[in-house]
């Protein structure tokens, strides 16, 4: 065992901390969808019923049409990712790649531009 005693630059760590974050993916497709299941009603009042009661049964409703229309996807998001890298990007970088290895340059180009969109609008953000 020993003890290092370092005056130069800060040393980051060299341990990764891993965080597991979910996201909803939404897409044109995704809303199309929903606004087709939610042009007729989706849930109706029952004045008789307890205010609580109502909202709770209402917030159920609402959480039912997310996850059937907008399931909930996770991904693992590590410290060593720069901080315009969050789970919706991670995971259309991660599409974009199966694409160009199955030779779908094409789509993987598309997306290429949606990743440019969404890091610009994090970067944008942040500042």
């Amino acid at each position: 065992m020993a003890i290092v005693a370092y005056s130069g630059l800060l040393k980051k760590t060299v341990n990764k901390t891993r965080n597991k974050r979910t996201f909803r993916k939404h897409t044109a497709e995704h809303q199309a969808c929903f606004l087709r299941s939610v042009t007729p009603a989706v849930y109706t009042i029952n004045p008789d019923r307890d205010v609580q009661e109502e909202f709770d049964n209402f917030y159920s409703a609402l959480l039912s049409l997310l996850d059937k229309h907008y399931p909930e996807r996770s991904i693992t998001v590590t410290s060593s990712d720069t901080p315009y890298v969050t789970a919706a990007v991670k995971s259309m970088l991660r599409r974009k790649n199966k694409l160009m290895r199955s030779g779908h340059i094409e789509k993987a180009a598309a997306l290429a531009i949606n990743i440019g969109i969404a890091i610009n609008c994090r970067l944008s953000s942040a500042q």
